[in-house]
């Protein structure tokens, strides 16, 4: 059975806005994907499982987020703990946040100008489109990615094997 929770944070006032996970824990089937906007039809920002501890999220390109929790299964773990803040913006010398792709990661916080994100996948995926993108400044407009962000697409099904005594996994 699969469960599916949705909330939108919104700051008032002008501003992006700043998350921070202080303690995630799920099990590898629960999901939290969080979106740049007011509901999940809005642009992923990031989309997590498992353990994490204290990673700063991209930042928002508007006063708004959805985060949307879907769990399946019976297995429970201890959950998460979410702060964030309004920020100001600094578009001509910070780029637009850069989500994590969905089975992969990024490699990189920093989004201001001439910065480097590299991205790579978990094992059994592959990596579709660039595996690094730099923050340039753009004349007369806001500082932009020379890229977008890759995707990564699963080469074979994760097996689950029961390791016996001589039986090498």
């Amino acid at each position: 059975m699969s469960h599916r929770h949705s909330v939108g944070l919104r700051s008032w006032g002008f501003g992006v806005l700043f998350g921070q996970f202080m303690f995630f824990q799920t099990t590898p089937t629960d999901v939290v994907d969080i979106y740049d906007g007011p509901s999940p039809e809005s642009s992923l920002l990031t989309s997590i499982y498992g353990s994490h501890s204290g990673e700063p999220l991209p930042l928002s390109s508007s006063n708004e987020i959805t985060i949307k929790f879907t769990t399946e299964g019976p297995n429970t773990a201890k959950g998460f703990h979410f702060v964030y803040q309004a920020v100001p913006r600094t578009s001509a010398s910070q780029c637009s946040s850069v989500p994590e792709p969905r089975f992969g990661k990024r490699i990189g916080s920093d989004f201001g100008l001439s910065a480097v994100v590299l991205f790579e996948c978990n094992p059994g995926y592959t990596l579709h489109g660039a595996s690094a993108i730099r923050c340039e400044s753009v004349p007369n407009s806001l500082a932009q990615w020379n890229g977008t962000v890759p995707t990564c697409t699963g080469m074979y099904p994760i097996l689950h094997a029961h390791c016996h005594h001589l039986l090498v996994c």
